[in-house]
């Protein structure tokens, strides 16, 4: 029996031999056609632990997107799509106004690179336009608000109007790359001089459904087998602030303006259009 498996083992790897390239090939590309294709391209995944039926999410994303020139959306994996336009003001849209929750799953778009496949996009980051609450006004700036999104995420840009407009509103928003894996932070305390401290509240605009006992996008509460470590006191709230996690994280969502949009320093990317945000 054993002399029978080695035997059909070496049959088959004489014919994987047999039908491979001793050799690597260096092949040409073409590298404008890639550009101007991807131009009217996004790839996307669906933060979930399980399948979803793909007629009704096509259709939902038709409606939701507002396409009117058309859209084409091919499967290329378990919940992983591509998304083609026709139109590169629709793609830009789309992909300027997420995040995206569909039938209660964070979508992750990326554009694609044309010098990758699709098995090396990098689906853990995502942007979220998060809206900070409770600052009082003197703490309401621009650099505060982006020294938030540095500690929460990656690439952080800040909806900048007027300082004046800035202190007067009731919160301050800022967008940052996530790891859609991690769980989400809740907010922070604010160390303040000669008064109390005072719990900074992370609101999330479009947050898919989520966790409420860790914290993660992939899975529902009753779902949930992380080890999440409890505070010393009688709440039995998970150890990450005042209120931790439940619906009061969700925000509605604002509309995207350019001219309010003030990228991280050092970020040369034009906001005319949506940003381009890191693979």
């Amino acid at each position: 029996m054993g002399s029978s498996s080695k035997d059909i083992s070496q049959l088959i790897s004489q014919t994987v031999n047999l039908s491979c390239l001793e050799e690597g090939l260096d092949l040409a590309p073409d590298v404008d056609a890639a550009l101007a294709a991807s131009n009217l391209l996004l790839v996307g995944k669906l933060i979930s632990v399980r399948g979803i039926n793909k007629q009704a999410f096509k259709a939902i994303i038709s409606r939701a997107w507002n396409i009117s020139y058309g859209l084409t959306i091919t499967d290329l994996g378990p919940n992983v799509f591509l998304f083609g336009f026709l139109k590169d003001i629709e793609r830009n849209r789309t992909l300027c106004s997420g995040p995206w929750s569909i039938m209660g799953h964070h979508l992750v778009l990326k554009s694609w690179d044309p010098s990758l496949v699709i098995e090396e996009i990098d689906f853990s980051l995502s942007p979220f336009w998060i809206q900070i609450h409770g600052l009082p006004p003197r703490h309401k700036t621009f650099s505060n608000a982006a020294k938030i999104g540095e500690l929460v995420g990656s690439s952080p840009n800040v909806d900048f109007r007027s300082k004046e407009a800035l202190i007067k509103s009731t919160f301050i928003r800022v967008q940052v790359d996530l790891n859609v894996h991690n769980p989400l932070k809740t907010g922070f305390t604010l160390k303040r001089q000669s008064l109390p401290d005072v719990w900074i509240q992370f609101k999330y605009e479009r947050l898919s459904d989520f966790c409420y006992r860790c914290g993660r996008l992939c899975h529902s509460e009753k779902a949930c087998s992380w080890d999440v470590p409890l505070d010393s006191g009688s709440s039995g709230l998970p150890r990450q602030g005042a209120l931790a996690f439940g619906p009061w994280m969700r925000a509605d969502y604002v509309k995207f303006s350019p001219e309010n949009f003030a990228p991280h320093p050092g970020d040369g990317r034009r906001y005319d259009r949506p940003p381009e945000r890191a693979a």
